[in-house]
């Protein structure tokens, strides 16, 4: 028989012990719960960006692959190499969610237009739609047979678009979560005949069928052709979507740059043919008519959208195009150039209307001020430049770190300027004095891209 005084203490040890559990349950609720409440710091009570301190997020456990602002630009998301995407508050760096679900490298992470789900695109064949408010996942999109390399979310936040390994990119209606198309390059013997974007009637193959050997071989040739400009065979370089968010535009390695129908995956023209280089940079004109492509035979192509044909053949650089960009009112290009020449151009008739020259290697980046009085261009040289577009004049030199410069950018009010850097760092630059304001550390690797937030925050 047990005696009562060892079964009193055996009572009163679980008793203690239930307390705790409680009270660590509790704690935990009330963190996540905090987590997730609106930050109660306003736009106007903000200190200028300039006094803003760099915050190093230390909240993963492996190199960090991708990030995206929130629509508001208070809070930043994360994907990792540790299988993790992450939630941050911008302003004291605290970190307000850990969504976990992924069994392979984050490729990519958005937020939806109304900030209240993000998405994200994984190695492990997934794409996931989760819930902010609850961190719980909404939905799974795992139809990919192959890795999924790039994600990008539609401006309206109805489509998520998935680049694949095998060269194929399936579009996913985010609402349903069904497969709205799969746009995958194919060869004609095994399909043909199948009800395909890229294929006739069935009705009209079997009727071709029927007629003779040599008919048929001469429509293979022709479905050969068009499945070539319909895909890339190569890496593709640089994706835009349209303002109005109906059409996708991609360029590659392979020399191709197609322009794809969002809502039904065929392929917008039967041009972009005449392009017979490789693809570096491309931009869509602010009203969408029009397509820019930068390539490495040292030109730029103007096309039409949609028909895809070659408004204007930009001819002046001696080294690859390696960034372009349209001013703000869509009337002139802004190309740079491994020649370490900086270019602008007149969309109309394609003319050079001057060459701005300063730098002593090669230019990686270039980017208009909104405004378009201004532009900046970053190089292998290290340096970042101010350029009055109007007369050509180098207005002031950025030395900041002995470092490639991989990208700039201007913030959206147009007095601040961004820019990556190869040792890892990115630098912030007031363009009216040409100061440096400040030097954010953390990457462990080249720093290859660098954007504001809409609001410049």
């Amino acid at each position: 028989m047990v005696p009562i005084e060892r079964t009193k203490k055996d009572i009163i040890i679980i008793f203690l012990l239930f307390i705790k559990l409680l009270c660590l349950f509790l704690a935990t609720a009330s963190l996540n719960s905090c987590a997730m409440q609106e930050p109660r710091i306003s736009a106007e009570n903000l200190e200028p960006l300039k006094n803003m301190n760099a915050v190093v997020q230390l909240g993963h456990s492996a190199p960090v692959t991708s990030v995206a602002f929130s629509p508001d630009g208070s809070y930043v998301l994360t994907g990792s190499k540790d299988h993790l995407v992450k939630l941050w508050d911008i302003f004291s760096g605290r970190e307000l969610q850990t969504l976990k679900g992924h069994s392979d490298i984050i490729t990519s992470v958005a937020f939806t237009p109304n900030g209240r789900f993000v998405i994200s695109s994984s190695w492990d064949k997934t794409i996931r739609l989760w819930d902010l408010h609850t961190g719980s996942e909404i939905r799974t999109f795992d139809k990919h047979r192959y890795k999924i390399n790039a994600m990008v979310l539609s401006p309206n936040g109805k489509f998520a678009i998935a680049a694949c390994e095998d060269n194929s990119i399936i579009i996913w209606q985010v609402s349903s979560g069904r497969i709205f198309n799969k746009i995958k390059g194919h060869d004609f013997l095994q399909d043909y005949g199948k009800n395909t974007p890229l294929s006739r009637d069935i009705a009209d193959v079997q009727l071709i069928v029927r007629e003779t050997y040599s008919k048929i071989r001469q429509k293979q040739r022709v479905k050969r052709k068009k499945s070539y400009y319909s895909r890339h065979f190569s890496a593709v370089m640089s994706v835009a979507i349209s303002p109005n968010s109906r059409s996708v535009l991609s360029g590659g390695l392979d020399s191709k740059l197609i322009l794809r129908n969002l809502h039904s995956g065929v392929f917008g023209s039967k041009s972009f043919t005449e392009n017979t280089s490789e693809v570096l940079s491309t931009a869509i004109s602010p009203n969408g008519r029009y397509a820019l492509s930068g390539n490495k035979n040292h030109t730029l192509s103007l096309w039409k959208i949609p028909d895809g044909r070659r408004q204007m053949l930009f001819v002046g650089h001696t080294g690859s195009v390696t960034s372009v960009a349209f001013s703000p009112n869509g009337q002139f290009v802004l190309s740079g150039s491994h020649d370490q020449t900086m270019r602008l151009w007149q969309v109309s008739d394609g003319r050079e209307i001057r060459s701005f020259n300063g730098h002593a290697s090669k230019i990686n980046a270039v980017a208009f001020s909104p405004d378009g009085r201004y532009a900046i261009s970053g190089g292998d040289d290290h340096i970042v430049k101010l350029w009055e577009v109007a007369t050509g004049r180098e207005l002031r030199s950025f030395r900041g770190r002995s470092s490639v410069v991989s990208s700039v950018s201007v913030s959206p009010e147009g007095r601040l300027a961004l820019s990556a850097n190869f040792d890892h760092s990115l630098n912030l630059w007031d363009l009216s004095t040409g100061y440096k304001l400040r030097t954010y550390r953390g990457h462990l690797g080249l720093v290859l891209s660098a954007a504001f937030s809409q609001n410049g925050r």
